[in-house]
């Protein structure tokens, strides 16, 4: 991995970090209001925590390009105003990639710990085992290990977390100590616009704009098809796309020249190019990185996430058309995504897992999967209160 920035926590970056984090989030990320009534499991759980009951994984869903500041901000500043707490958040080193210095500065110092998603990561690995055994502040993680773009829908869940829950638990036993691995699902859920159909509108326009298209059509389902129709023909014009499956066409063109195979899931893929990419210097980086972006973004732009006529939902679509189109023609990133609606965040949190795999390697590893789709389902049932 390179440059690599090693976790040395200062009490002055997380007490700065604190002071600004309220107006960060309201007015960096547009959020007009935290709600923390479906919360109490997570207050508990870091309570636990720092009375030494227990060693936690906070597992955060990764729907928006928010979560990590938001709740970041939950931790610090609302779950107690009195008692306290802190996390480090583990994060895809590629995130350094278009990182401002201040960010470059601030999150080895508040205990951030990069990761490679691929390939060999000893110093990532190293640091998180120390980090779960003897640091005074939880992990947080996200297993869907990149933005899925949706509120309502659970992507595919990395290992890293069970992993990262089964070396703890492993590490505890051979330092004869008898704290419980927890793992606690916590989703963040967006609402988007003090008046929805407002905000509907108002997108509809801007991206309209954008594309010189104008169609009457007033339903709204409807609507958002003939603009996915409109955007989809641009992307086939502009990678020469006839019959051809659009998502497999890209993530070629990107891997070709990292001479990577084409195999695994879209996610497993859109990582891997990544992973490489931080490794290369090829004069048509840049061109391979948009055709991930493109990619990526791609995979989640999925009509069926229209069926029950939820505008929050419709919303959510709108956003990532625009998303799509800015990728595919500015070679814009999710750092570029389109982020002036204010919005409200639910902050739910699911009853602890607690880690319990025993018995031979294959045992465990069996158990380990049991565990990956119990997270997953709840994911999936935090996520669809609204």
């Amino acid at each position: 991995m390179l440059n690599y920035l090693e976790p040395k926590i200062s009490k002055i970056a997380i007490f700065i970090m604190r002071s600004v984090g309220p107006l960060y989030v309201k007015f960096i990320e547009k959020v007009s209001e935290i709600d923390l009534t479906k919360s109490e499991t997570l207050k508990k759980s870091l309570n636990d925590f720092k009375e030494g009951k227990i060693r936690l994984i906070v597992a955060f869903r990764h729907p928006t390009q928010h979560d990590p500041a938001v709740l970041m901000h939950v931790i610090n500043n609302c779950i107690s105003k009195r008692n306290k707490h802190h996390a480090q958040f583990v994060y895809g080193s590629w995130v350094l990639t278009w990182a401002t210095p201040i960010v470059k500065w601030l999150f080895p110092r508040i205990g951030a710990i990069p990761v490679s998603s691929r390939g060999s990561d000893f110093r990532g690995i190293k640091e998180i085992r120390k980090s779960m055994l003897n640091s005074n502040f939880p992990i947080a993680i996200a297993p869907e290990a990149q933005v899925n773009y949706h509120n309502n829908r659970v992507g595919e869940l990395e290992d890293g977390i069970i992993n990262i829950a089964s070396w703890c638990k492993d590490d505890l036993i051979k330092n004869n100590r008898t704290e419980d691995v927890v793992i606690l699902p916590v989703t963040t859920h967006y609402i988007y616009g003090n008046n929805q159909k407002k905000e509907l509108d108002k997108l509809f326009r801007i991206l309209s704009r954008r594309l010189s298209f104008y169609p009457t059509e007033t339903d709204v389902n409807k609507k958002l098809f003939i603009y996915t129709q409109k955007i989809m023909e641009l992307v086939k014009n502009q990678y020469g796309i006839h019959n051809e499956d659009i998502i497999e066409t890209v993530l070629k063109k990107a891997e070709l020249p990292l001479r990577i195979s084409s195999s695994g899931s879209i996610l497993n893929r859109v990582l891997t190019i990544r992973a490489k990419a931080e490794e290369n210097n090829s004069s048509d980086l840049l061109e391979i990185l948009k055709d991930m972006e493109v990619a990526d973004i791609l995979e989640y732009i999925d009509y069926t996430y229209l069926e029950d006529n939820n505008i929050n939902r419709q919303i959510e679509y709108l956003l990532n058309l625009y998303d799509l189109h800015n990728r595919l023609i500015n070679g814009g990133t999710i750092a570029n995504r389109y982020n002036k609606t204010f919005k409200k965040v639910l902050i739910i949190s699911d009853e602890p897992i607690i880690y319990k795999a025993i018995g031979t390697r294959e045992e465990k590893r069996m158990q380990n999967i049991d565990l990956k789709n119990e997270l997953h389902n709840r994911f999936n049932k935090i996520s669809n209160y609204y």
